[in-house]
């Protein structure tokens, strides 16, 4: 991976767990967008969170209802920029039901 690169990825991830993206030593990277998943209404909860591996701290939330009102037309964050490194990285934590999330972003260091 070299500066400017994107940074990107999908999964299927379960109630209860996490998609974690923890850049390699020395690499930088911004986060410029998160979706979650496929469904308008009560069912799929996202936390954007940063964390260390042990303490998480919650930047946003993806809700059906609440904080970020999910519509037919937008599910995610775009434009969004949340700095990451080893130390401190992204997590996006399912608190609701089983669903595809995902994110981009470019290395930057």
């Amino acid at each position: 991976m070299a500066k400017g690169d994107v940074i990107s990825g999908i999964a299927s991830v379960a109630s209860g767990s996490a998609l974690v993206y923890q850049p390699p030593l020395g690499v930088e990277v911004v986060i410029k967008s998160v979706s979650g998943g496929e469904k308008v209404g009560t069912g799929y909860y996202v936390r954007l969170q940063l964390t260390d591996g042990t303490t998480h701290a919650t930047i946003r939330h993806l809700l059906a209802s609440g904080y970020d009102t999910l519509s037919a037309h937008s599910r995610g964050f775009e434009n969004t920029s949340v700095l990451i490194n080893n130390a401190r990285y992204l997590r996006l934590y399912n608190y609701g039901a089983t669903q595809n999330l995902a994110f981009t972003g470019i290395q930057i260091k």
